[in-house]
């Protein structure tokens, strides 16, 4: 007891001195201070800027890492890099909902507008009004050959017993293709951009985008239940899904310029779409369905082509005969909205894709308006539609924040006929090829002061940016391996069924190795794009006698990424970036040899 007492004075003793020294050392360091800052004040110098102050909370880091990335993507100088670091993440894809045009489902128009943050306007815009002396010029030219087009498709064509859906659109390609081909030839010698355009048979349609504010399920709210830096009242936060829509529209016309502006941000017209409860924002109660794809983005060709911006994209009808089949006596109700939802999918889709062939992304803002037209049609029933892509940052935000959307004007149905014989057309409707007419005589035209294509660096393509003959052929070879969505020579490793209840659910074999990958916490989901395996050395090659090059050359596959990082340059600081890049250099010096 006294001995713990004489430490304890000890000790307080010591205190007690220290802190009469650091009173004395402060008292006397405060005048060298003093001297010092009139002596810097004097200088002329600034005073000490401090870093800000940041949120240190697992959502709030989370965010900074997401817009970092962002910015990555913005700063990509090629489409191809663009492209493949939005897959990045996911060696086998994104776990995406499937959407398409031509599978429209009961009651579908309101989610497909929150999915695509459009506002649907029944009306057609004010701009079209300044070509009426131009259509009516070519009006009784277009009449004489849609007459002899009917008239041949419909009464002298022979017929084929085939299902009624795939009989209707294959009458309908013919029909769409014979018109379009009348209209180039028609507007030729009078539109420029028409005479420069491109037409496309059945091209590959896709886009791929983040849908925020989509409520999270029951898996999600179960692993955030184990997560402690997530808090309890942020466990059934809405979350973020991947969106993939593929469509093959039956024609599309492309050119160099895009088309005007539709509507200003002064334009009257409301660009908020209407709100959807919380509930009826998943995909699933929707009908659509998920599965693990590659996100691509294709607007009908390949970055390299010159052609990138949609004029014109035709679709056919027939989904709506499977349509009738399937929802019975309530189809012909929903027809009306199965329509406008198809236009406003399509729209969306292509202005999307070539936003992405120009050089943006689903993650990055634009700088100007898109704008597409669409045409949807049998033949004889005609729906028009314009779509305006006015922002993508509204997918990212909450539908409830009122963030500007985008708009779709869609006209009601217009029957072009009444009936064909053979001795002509019977109550043709002018009205619908003036609507044709405007269509393609709208005109294109660089956007006063604007970069066409801001994010690209004009200068430089993917040819440039990889001198290796071998490191350029497998990087677009990995490109074209992802924009075509085939499968891996590998597939996905799965949990089989008697592995699901007798490993996961019910642990019953506690003494038998844990070799699978649910066993050692891999999870073929998380695996990386650019996460390679090495290539395989024979046993009887493993010694110390290995070449460096055999070594070097396993690491080969995996520094075709590693040398695109270099030139991003946001790997530069990493040190095993750079011995693996030290010894790709040193594997191609002794190739050369």
């Amino acid at each position: 007891m006294a001995a713990s007492m004489a430490v304890t004075c000890r000790s307080s003793a010591l205190r007690l001195n220290l802190l009469k020294k650091g009173i004395n050392s402060r008292c006397f360091a405060t005048t060298s201070s003093s001297n010092n800052v009139s002596d810097v004040k004097q200088a002329g110098e600034t005073e000490a800027e401090y870093p800000p102050v940041l949120d240190t909370s697992f959502k709030a880091t989370k965010d900074r890492e997401t817009q970092q990335w962002h910015k990555l993507i913005q700063s990509l100088p090629t489409v191809q890099e663009k492209q493949l670091e939005l897959n990045m993440s996911r060696y086998y894809g994104h776990w995406a909902c499937q959407l398409s045009p031509h599978d429209v489902h009961y009651n579908h128009a309101e989610f497909i507008q929150f999915a695509t943050r459009t506002n649907v306007v029944e009306a057609w815009p004010n701009v079209y009004s300044t070509l009426d002396d131009e259509v009516n010029k070519f009006l009784p030219v277009l009449k004489k050959k849609v007459e002899d087009i009917f008239l041949l498709e419909l009464c002298h064509r022979p017929k084929v017993d085939r299902v009624e859906s795939r009989q209707q659109k294959e009458t309908s390609d013919n029909i769409i293709w014979a018109i379009n081909h009348a209209l180039v030839s028609l507007l030729s010698d009078q539109a420029d951009h028409i005479a420069d355009s491109q037409s496309d048979l059945s091209p590959r349609l896709e886009a791929f985008w983040w849908l925020s504010d989509v409520p999270a399920d029951s898996r999600q709210r179960h692993v955030r239940s184990f997560r402690r830096h997530i808090p309890e009242e942020e466990r059934n936060d809405p979350v973020s899904r991947p969106v993939q829509f593929v469509g093959q529209p039956a024609l599309l016309v492309r050119g160099r310029l895009p088309l005007p502006a539709l509507a200003g941000q002064g334009d009257p017209v409301g660009h908020q779409p209407p709100p959807l409860e919380m509930d009826s924002r998943e995909p699933r109660t929707r009908q659509c369905a998920y599965k693990f794809r590659h996100g691509t983005n294709i607007p009908g060709v390949w970055p390299e082509d010159g052609r990138q911006f949609g004029l014109v994209n035709w679709l056919t009808r027939e989904h709506l005969v499977r349509h009738a089949t399937k929802y019975g006596q309530h189809a012909a109700a929903d027809r009306p909205d199965a329509l406008r939802a198809q236009a406003c999918l399509s729209g969306f889709a292509s202005c999307l894709s070539q936003a992405c062939g120009v050089g943006f992304s689903p993650l990055t803002e634009l700088t100007y308006p898109l704008t597409t037209q669409t045409v949807i049609t049998d033949g004889r029933t005609w729906t028009f539609s314009a779509f305006q892509l006015n922002t993508t940052g509204a997918l990212l935000t909450p539908a409830e924040h009122g963030a500007p959307g985008n708009t779709c004007w869609v006209l009601p149905e217009m029957q072009l006929y009444q009936n064909v014989t053979e001795k002509g057309v019977e109550g043709l409707n002018e009205e619908v090829l003036k609507r044709l007419l405007q269509l393609y005589l709208l005109p294109t035209g660089d956007r006063d002061g604007i970069e066409l294509r801001p994010y690209l660096d004009p200068e430089r393509s993917l040819v440039d940016a990889v001198e290796d003959d071998w490191l350029r052929t497998k990087y677009l070879q990995t490109y074209f391996h992802i924009m075509s969505c085939r499968p891996r020579s590998r597939l996905k490793d799965e949990v089989y069924m008697w592995e699901k209840i007798y490993k996961v659910q019910f642990q019953t074999r506690p003494m038998e190795a844990r070799k699978r990958f649910f066993e050692l916490n891999k999870y073929p989901d998380m695996r990386r794009l650019d996460d390679f395996y090495p290539g395989y050395i024979p046993r009887a090659l493993r010694q110390n006698f290995v070449p460096a090059r055999f070594k070097a050359a396993s690491k080969h596959e995996k520094n075709v990424f590693h040398e695109m990082g270099r030139l991003r340059g946001h790997r530069n600081t990493d040190p095993k970036f750079l011995q693996e890049l030290q010894e790709l250099e040193s594997w191609r010096d002794e190739k050369d040899k």
